[in-house]
Formats: structure tokens, C-alpha cells, sequence
């Protein structure tokens, strides 16, 4: 159960901050840090929301003055085991389970909620917290420094290869989430890092949202892979920043599954930074109902001989609307590159809509650079052809929308977390 001093009255306040802090135990440099960060974002202007056709229903229409940043109080519930040998289950911004591998542990590698991590080993994050994804990037990324709570933190040591992936299961329901995750992985480390974030059905006034930041820092030879998985309410806006530096012949992949949320703005970018680094994206989202999907890919090319490979599907049913924003950015500095950027999305409803705007900013000659976007609506050749093998019509749908999610599903380094992907997907039909 939370503390008595974080039961207070909704919106972003002086008062929110500096109770979370002292709440946390926190030092003064950390409650600075928290309360400079209020500063910003009561300044900073929103992120730009590109969907064109939701222009009435974009950022601008969430109420940050009624938003809950606490639940006055957080029951355990019951929450189903994935089997992960490291997990952490965050529940309204508490800690309600944590499991740590001895195996992981044995090999130096820390684990730990954020906040925790700070007060432990602030000598492994402060180098890092803040300097990939500034606070002052915007007003949301300036909330969520204000108010982080519940993330991860994940320091791998030089040349450890972690086989089993680590995961953080985010549970909203009485209160909004602002997790705060931070993912280091030495030289020739490796580790996969999968993010849950879900809603229950809200039992009370006020708004809840998820406004999450991950940082990733993978040095020379690192390989991270992080899938962030999501599906909210239709009465929960989501806004997530991730961006990762990779340094010389590091990889960063990013899988990320947008599955719900009233209104969602979520930005991934990579930056390539050493000579040979690779680094990509491979997700997928599908908007019903009356969502939103505002979603931009950023790879930057800033080294020679870099690499990137970014693959988005979607879908969308109902009036669910979604844009995918993607930009390959290769600076004077990266000759020799190679990049591909691909989107593809299918229409599932007369009323549903997708726009999608692959772009390319080029500054060297010595490159190879390709992209495309396609959209459109089940083949219908397709589905007669299911139909003459004796498929329902609704079950050819099915299974040709799982067919067309496949490629990027079957790679969740999850097995529990593919079984979950797949049955929300269905459930959106």
C-alpha cells in the first residue's frame, strides 16, 4: 500500500514532487533534479502530434489538471507469472513482485527498479540517466522526470551474455505511470529487455495516463534487444520516448507492439554512433474502436559503415486511426552506410484509416538507402481462395492477419509474450 504522504489531489503539483521524493528517500540532488524537471514542464510545449485526420483528438485533449499521479491505495491482485527467472511487477508505481535470477546476479550484472538503482548504485546511473533522452525534450518527457517511478535499470558487465530476457510488467489501475527505464550494457555485453504495460478497468474519477522514457546505451560490441508491449483502455492515453546510442559494431533492436490506448504518442530512435554499429525496428500496432496511434522511427546514421533495418505493420479495425511516421537520417559523417525502412499496413474497416510517411534525410553520396509504405485491404482473391478451402470467412480474416503480424510477432524473445500478443490481436477483430 502506498505512503499516506502520496495520497493527494489529482494533477501535476510542487507538492506530488516533493512527496514522491521524500516518499522515495531520496537526497537532495535527486529532488532538484525532480523539481527542475516540474520547471520544464510547466514551460516545455507538447510533443508535435502529426495524425491529420484526429486533429480533434490529439495531446492537447488530455486533461493533465485531473490526471491521478498516485493511488491512495495499491492491492496486490492477482497478476499471472510469465515464467521470466528476472522480473519486476509494477503495480500504480509499487513494486509488488521482483524476482532476480542468482544465475544473473552471479554474473555481475545489476538489476533493479529505478529508483532503487539510484539510491544503490548511483555511480552506474547518473553517468547515464538524462543524457540520452533529455528532460527538457519536451513537456512529457519533462513530466515523466518530474514523476518516474516504479521503472528498471539493467547495467550488464563487460562481455556477459545474458541468455534469458528480463522483464518489467507495468499494471495501471488506480493511478497514472511514469516508468523510467535505463538499460546499460558494457563492451560485448548482451541482453534482451522486454516491457509490459497494461490497464485494468478504472475505479475512480480523475485521468490516468502512461508517460514512460527508456534510455539504452550499448557499447562497442553490445548487443541489446528491447521490445516494449503494450495494450491500454480506450480511456488511457499513452506517451513514450525510447531512444538508444550504439556505439562502435554495437546492435540495438527495438520491437515495438502498440496494441491500445485512447490516445498514444510513441517515438523510437536510434542513434548509430560508432563505426559499424547496427541498429532497427521491428514492430507492430493496431488501432479499434476509437484509438489513436500518433508513431515516428528515427535512425540516425552518424558513424561509417552503419546499418539499419526498420519493418512496421499494421493494422487497423473499426475507426481506429494510426500514422507512422519513420525517418532514416544518414549525417555527412556516415559513408558507406546501408539502411531499409518499410512500412506496411492493412485495412480492416471502412471507417479505419493509416497514414504512413517513410522519409529519408541524406547528406552522403557513399550510401545505400531504400524505403516504402503500402496500405490496403485484405486481398479478396485471398480470402476466396480460404473460402473454397472450406475456411469460415471470419476465421480466413483471422488467420490471414495473424499471417500478416507473423514476421514480427515470432520474434518477441518471449514465449509467453507472443501467446499474449497473439490473443489480444485476435480480440481486435
Amino acid at each position: 500500500m502506498a505512503s499516506p504522504d502520496l495520497v493527494m489531489e489529482a494533477g501535476v503539483s510542487r507538492v506530488a514532487v516533493e512527496g514522491l521524493s521524500a516518499r522515495l528517500g531520496e537526497g537532495e540532488q535527486e529532488r532538484a533534479a525532480r523539481l527542475a524537471a516540474l520547471d520544464a514542464y510547466e514551460r516545455l510545449p507538447l510533443p508535435a502530434w502529426r495524425l491529420s485526420r484526429t486533429q480533434r483528438r490529439n495531446l492537447t485533449t488530455v486533461d493533465f489538471s485531473r490526471i491521478v499521479p498516485f493511488a491512495a491505495q495499491t492491492p496486490a491482485g492477482d497478476v499471472a507469472d510469465t515464467g521470466a527467472a528476472t522480473r519486476i511487477v509494477n503495480l500504480d508505481g509499487e513494486a509488488i513482485s521482483l524476482r532476480l535470477a542468482p544465475e544473473i546476479a552471479a554474473t555481475g550484472t545489476y538489476v533493479a527498479p529505478f529508483e532503487t538503482a539510484l539510491r544503490e548504485r548511483p555511480e552506474l546511473v547518473r553517468p547515464h540517466f538524462g543524457r540520452i533522452v533529455d528532460p527538457e525534450t519536451n513537456r512529457l518527457t519533462a513530466l515523466n522526470a518530474a514523476l518516474h517511478r516504479g521503472g528498471l535499470f539493467v547495467h550488464v558487465p563487460r562481455g556477459v551474455e545474458l541468455r534469458e530476457a528480463i522483464e518489467l510488467h507495468t499494471i495501471v489501475e488506480h493511478a497514472s505511470a511514469f516508468p523510467r527505464l535505463l538499460i546499460v550494457a558494457e563492451e560485448h555485453a548482451s541482453v534482451q529487455v522486454l516491457e509490459r504495460i497494461e490497464s485494468r478497468p478504472a475505479t475512480g474519477e480523475g485521468v490516468r495516463v502512461v508517460c514512460s522514457v527508456t534510455e539504452i546505451v550499448a557499447n562497442a560490441g553490445a548487443r541489446v534487444t528491447y521490445a516494449a508491449l503494450q495494450q491500454l483502455g480506450e480511456d488511457v492515453p499513452e506517451i513514450a520516448m525510447r531512444r538508444a546510442s550504439v556505439g562502435r559494431d554495437a546492435n540495438v533492436e527495438f520491437a515495438p507492439i502498440t496494441l491500445g490506448g485512447d490516445i498514444v504518442k510513441s517515438v523510437y530512435e536510434a542513434n548509430l554512433e560508432g563505426e559499424g554499429a547496427t541498429g532497427g525496428a521491428h514492430g507492430l500496432f493496431f488501432p479499434a474502436g476509437r484509438e489513436a496511434f500518433d508513431l515516428s522511427a528515427r535512425i540516425t546514421h552518424a558513424a561509417p559503415h552503419t546499418t539499419s533495418d526498420a519493418l512496421l505493420l499494421g493494422a487497423a479495425n473499426g475507426a481506429g486511426q494510426a500514422a507512422f511516421d519513420g525517418m532514416i537520417a544518414i549525417l555527412e559523417s556516415g559513408a558507406g552506410s546501408l539502411s531499409n525502412l518499410r512500412s506496411l499496413s492493412l485495412l480492416l474497416a471502412p471507417k479505419a484509416h493509416i497514414d504512413s510517411v517513410p522519409g529519408m534525410e541524406i547528406a552522403n553520396n557513399d550510401v545505400k538507402a531504400y524505403h516504402g509504405a503500402t496500405i490496403g485491404e485484405i486481398d479478396p482473391e485471398t480470402l476466396f481462395f480460404c473460402q473454397s478451402r472450406g475456411i469460415d470467412p471470419d476465421e480466413a480474416r483471422r488467420m490471414i492477419v495473424a499471417g500478416f503480424f507473423s514476421t514480427v510477432v515470432d520474434a518477441i524473445p518471449s514465449t509467453q509474450a507472443r501467446i499474449w500478443v497473439q490473443q489480444r490481436i485476435e480480440a481486435k477483430l
